[in-house]
């Protein structure tokens, strides 16, 4: 592996920017701008990247980087990502748009350029540390960029009806083991159905919350109907992105995820 591809200001600007605007700029605003952000700079950081382990290859790298972000930014690119989600590992999405493509264009400047490594001696304890991080640092960033994430309003009305084949009390302790705070606030009517009203907090997926959750539940013949009325997420007034563990949701046989996505549809 060829360094000086990933320790240089290029690189090491690049990929420091492609972090703050999808961890941060994204959240705060979201729009057309920090969507070509992630892009650009998405793609300088995968191309010099895989060059620093190839370089002798650099031109069909470049040329490969090129026609697989626009196989990306299409339609056609579909089906792979659909059975790649169906495997239940990492989800990843992209928004289509045809207009992305032209992001690639930024590798034409970058193709000639020729990095020369940071000025770090290169038997310091900080040189040999910087190659792992900056790799381990890198691999993350390139995976989270495409990570699939949601829009949920700060507040918002479900009204679905679903049966978990456990009983009540399984389901509640169920919640204990998760950690997730539940209280029995009332009884809730829907049409001419009567459940036990509760209130679930803190529901933790991956790094968000969800601060509420309204449900309606009735044990029947050993299995639990769980109505799940409204939520609100911890970020009042304000829609945001969040990922979920699919973990939490297989636990209630929920899909919390097509709630939420048929729900905004």
């Amino acid at each position: 592996m060829q360094s000086k591809y990933i320790i240089n200001p290029i690189f090491i600007s690049s990929l420091l920017i492609l972090l703050i605007n999808d961890f941060f700029l994204k959240y705060a605003f979201h729009n057309w701008i920090t969507g070509k952000l992630s892009d650009i700079f998405g793609i300088i950081v995968f191309a010099l990247f895989l060059t620093s382990f190839a370089s002798k290859f650099k031109k069909g790298i470049f040329i490969i980087t090129a026609i697989a972000f626009s196989f990306w930014k299409t339609s056609y690119s579909q089906p792979i990502i659909e059975f790649w989600n169906a495997l239940e590992t990492i989800q990843f999405d992209r928004t289509i748009d045809y207009t992305d493509i032209i992001c690639v264009l930024v590798l034409i400047p970058l193709y000639p350029y020729s990095p020369s490594i940071l000025l770090i001696k290169s038997k310091t304890i900080v040189f040999k540390l910087a190659k792992p991080v900056l790799v381990s640092i890198t691999f993350f960033a390139l995976l989270s960029t495409s990570q699939k994430r949601y829009l949920v309003p700060s507040a918002m009305k479900l009204d679905k009806n679903i049966m978990i084949k456990m009983s009540k009390d399984s389901f509640f302790h169920q919640l204990e083991n998760d950690k997730v705070n539940y209280q029995k606030d009332d009884i809730l009517i829907v049409k001419r159905d009567t459940f036990d009203k509760y209130i679930l907090r803190n529901i933790v997926l991956d790094y968000d919350t969800i601060q509420k959750v309204t449900i309606g539940v009735r044990e029947r013949k050993n299995k639990t109907n769980v109505y799940i009325d409204s939520l609100v997420n911890r970020k009042n007034g304000k829609s945001y992105y969040f990922t979920v563990n699919k973990e939490w949701l297989k636990t209630y046989k929920v899909d919390l995820i097509e709630l939420l996505k048929n729900t905004n549809e």
